[in-house]
């Protein structure tokens, strides 16, 4: 055992000084896959529509809604699209940071949707319906805030409504005994 943590450490030691001296290290053969597996596509470009500042309004339950922003910006060579979120859900403040991908092997969009009310990211896959400009993904947390059991998951549909070029909607659809029950829902107006 304390042999492995030492040669641990000596990994770990030599990968900080390559990246210190400006060193790269090359990917594996199973990291880098074929150029079709990587590539970026036209599905990862029409994630591009949500980059910019947008203004929202976020409302949940029957209480009003609350003024907030976000920020989305392609990362990584533009294979992921994130989003910095920062409003307010009633008195509490409530910020968010995601992830929105396509995935080339599956031919699936995904979305990892991290916020201030969980301590577990909320992963969603889905499909974009071109003609109604819809992305219906489906997604599951382990354990909520709320009074569940270990051993229940907690399932969310999530729905992504493009209007025009200014103007979104996502809706959240709590699944309770099979029945979609409205969560959440943020409009986005793209800020001028």
């Amino acid at each position: 055992m304390k042999r492995k943590l030492i040669i641990s450490g000596i990994v770990l030691a030599a990968l900080a000084v390559c990246s210190s001296a400006g060193a790269e290290v090359a990917p594996s053969e199973s990291v880098q896959g074929p150029k079709k597996k990587t590539a970026v596509g036209q599905p990862h470009r029409q994630l591009d529509y949500f980059v910019g500042q947008w203004n929202t309004k976020l409302s949940h339950g029957d209480a009003p809604s609350d003024p907030g922003s976000a920020k989305f910006t392609m990362e990584l060579g533009g294979r992921h699209l994130r989003q910095q979120f920062a409003g307010r859900m009633g008195k509490m403040k409530f910020d968010s940071t995601s992830y929105y991908s396509y995935d080339n092997r599956s031919k699936k969009y995904s979305h990892m949707w991290m916020e201030t009310f969980y301590s577990a990211p909320i992963l969603f896959v889905g499909d974009y319906d071109s003609a109604s400009k819809v992305y219906t993904l489906k997604g599951e947390l382990g354990v909520p805030y709320q009074s569940y059991s270990a051993e229940d998951e907690f399932k969310i549909n999530e729905i992504i409504r493009i209007v025009d070029q200014n103007n979104f909607v996502v809706e959240w659809h709590d699944i309770v005994d099979g029945k979609s029950v409205p969560a959440m829902k943020i409009e986005y107006v793209r800020a001028k």
